[in-house]
């Protein structure tokens, strides 16, 4: 989330309480669909993989439409992978059966690079094994449930945990850093059918100055713009876009040829290196993020347009009311369904039973608006999900 989308007032909504929150996401509506079936097995589910075929995702010869939400309580996120307690792990399946019980089929998460990998250099890097083991039980989890995971790697949101020898680093061999991160995650999710697919990293971004900062976009400590090279001129920006997510994506394939690969991309900023049409080749879908607005009315659908327009499926990985009202919200959502592979919004839940919430009252009307949010998308599932149509029609 770049600083020009953010305000203290989303991040309020963002931190909407367990008590607003969990009785939207009780109200599930009616099963219709394939991916809805799920839900109503016992054991784990039966989970084709996903795929991309023209501007199509796929499940099985099924076309699949993404339904998903992605929680925003970072820190309790980030600790569930660290430490991964008997509490944490039940928070985490808890919040799976609010989802599925909702009527999601994906879940956005979010893995911080140096939870997962730790080292003193580039060539003494080593895996965190406690954090893959937690996420190998939430790929299970996530089978159990039916809710596929867009796997967000690489991110850096908490800078102050970075060791110094690596933002010491040139540009390209940070990206071997990454590529290791990409190696040991694609090791353990090749095999997992609740992977829709892997995300190379959330909102990246190129700069000229030699000197500019890896991580921006602060918001209370977190850091959601991150830099992947820096000190790179204008004519160089698309190639070293483009050297990036082969490089990326090399090292995943190295061991999963098979789940879909994307980033995060900052929708506002549609044109240039990160661009949809210097880097749609190189992805398997498109990702944007894309906020509708109130002093904008056009804008967010003209963003979408900009995506399809590459003949590449498109999730938008990130969406909310929070700048735009309901009425305008439904209307963006309505007026792009059917050009769309579905949407990823917000909720703020830890689960049923698990750890209470924060302990300060966030201001009614924000928890109102966040409330809506998760309204609004209930009473348009239906018509974001639609009924499941073979591929090709």
């Amino acid at each position: 989330m770049s600083t020009r989308r953010l305000s203290t007032l989303y991040y309020l909504v963002l931190l909407a309480t367990l008590s607003w929150v969990t009785p939207v996401l009780a109200q599930a509506p009616v099963a219709s669909t394939a991916t809805s079936e799920l839900a109503h097995q016992d054991g784990p589910r039966e989970m084709p993989l996903i795929a991309a075929s023209g501007d199509q995702l796929l499940r099985g010869d099924e076309v699949f439409r993404v339904f998903g939400l992605q929680n925003l309580e970072h820190a309790a996120e980030r600790a569930f992978y660290v430490q991964g307690t008997p509490a944490q792990r039940e928070s985490r399946d808890a919040r799976l059966r609010l989802l599925r019980e909702f009527g999601a089929n994906t879940l956005r998460i979010h893995l911080q690079l140096f939870d997962f990998i730790a080292g003193d250099g580039l060539d003494v890097l080593r895996r965190q094994s406690r954090a893959f083991d937690n996420l190998r039980y939430q790929l299970d989890a996530a089978r159990r449930e039916g809710i596929y995971l867009l796997v967000s790697g690489n991110n850096v949101w908490f800078p102050d945990d970075v060791p110094a020898w690596y933002d010491a680093l040139p540009y390209r061999e940070r990206w071997e850093v990454q590529a290791f991160f990409f190696e040991q995650l694609a090791i353990v999710c090749a095999a997992s059918p609740a992977v829709l697919g892997y995300e190379l990293v959330s909102e990246p971004v190129i700069r000229r100055a030699p000197d500019a900062t890896w991580y921006a976009g602060e918001l209370e400590g977190y850091y959601f713009v991150q830099t992947i090279a820096r000190g790179v001129s204008r004519a160089e920006a698309a190639g070293v876009a483009r050297d990036w997510i082969t490089r990326l994506t090399a090292a995943i394939r190295s061991h999963d040829q098979k789940h879909l690969v994307t980033f995060g991309a900052m929708g506002r900023f549609h044109g240039g290196a990160l661009g949809v049409r210097n880097t749609a080749p190189l992805l398997d879908f498109l990702s944007p993020h894309i906020y509708p607005d109130a002093g904008d009315p056009g804008f967010a659908a003209n963003v979408v347009a900009r995506y399809t327009a590459a003949g590449k499926p498109v999730v938008v990985g990130e969406t909310h009311l929070y700048r735009s009202g309901e009425r305008l919200y439904r209307d963006f959502l309505a007026a792009t369904v059917g050009q769309v592979s579905g949407y990823i919004s917000f909720f703020y839940a830890r689960g049923e039973g698990a750890l209470a919430g924060p302990a300060w009252t966030p201001v009614p009307a924000a928890l109102h608006m966040h409330r809506l949010n998760l309204e609004v998308l209930r009473d348009m599932r239906e018509e974001i999900i639609g009924t499941a149509t073979p591929a090709g029609r």
